[in-house]
């Protein structure tokens, strides 16, 4: 069996995008009851919530503006459908108006939860940027002493590293500097 399949922080993302299209497309089912069309229209209200859930969910979770791209697109797929099917069918427009509720709610609602899990994850990383940050710094610092001990053992003074390192981002700053000015000559001359 897949990794992914057993993950549980996987389905712990996942749960309430699947869950919600289940809830409208049975609450749907039992709303609109009819004999014989219960298990099609729930059917068609599954099928449509989760389409409307994994796009939105896609849509939340996405580093990219892809909103301006989506929105039209589930736009123009329930408007047409929408027209299409209340035009040939004047006795289902309500159950059309829950096929486009289903499908607008599933998208928004897992829209939002996408991007409430994209901010867990950023904020995740950060967390583990400044850990490793942490890390290597006190590996400087370990570092740094062995240094020191060692010259110290050579009867050698110690050696202050951030002085070394304020005077290295001086002379950078020197050099940029001068590397400015001289631009800034070379301009004025053409």
């Amino acid at each position: 069996m897949p990794a992914y399949l057993s993950n549980g922080g996987i389905w712990a993302s996942l749960w309430p995008v699947l869950l919600l299209p289940c809830l409208i497309a049975i609450g749907g089912g039992f709303l609109l009851e009819a004999k014989g069309t219960r298990a099609p229209l729930t059917l068609v209200l599954l099928a449509f919530g989760v389409l409307g859930g994994a796009t939105g969910y896609l849509t939340g979770i996405s580093r990219e503006p892809v909103v301006g791209a989506v929105v039209p697109a589930m736009l123009t797929l329930v408007g047409g459908l929408a027209l299409f099917e209340s035009s040939r069918h004047r006795d289902r427009q309500i159950v059309i108006a829950l096929i486009v509720a289903s499908l607008s709610t599933n998208l928004l609602l897992a829209t939002l939860w996408g991007s409430h899990d994209r901010a867990i994850a950023e904020q995740n990383e950060k967390v583990d940027a400044q850990n490793d940050l942490e890390r290597k710094l006190q590996q400087l610092s370990v570092i740094e002493d062995q240094i020191n001990q060692f010259r110290a053992d050579l009867g050698l003074k110690p050696i202050d590293f951030a002085d070394i390192a304020s005077g290295i981002n001086r002379s950078d700053d020197k050099e940029q500097n001068s590397k400015s000015r001289q631009n800034s000559a070379a301009k004025k001359k053409h």
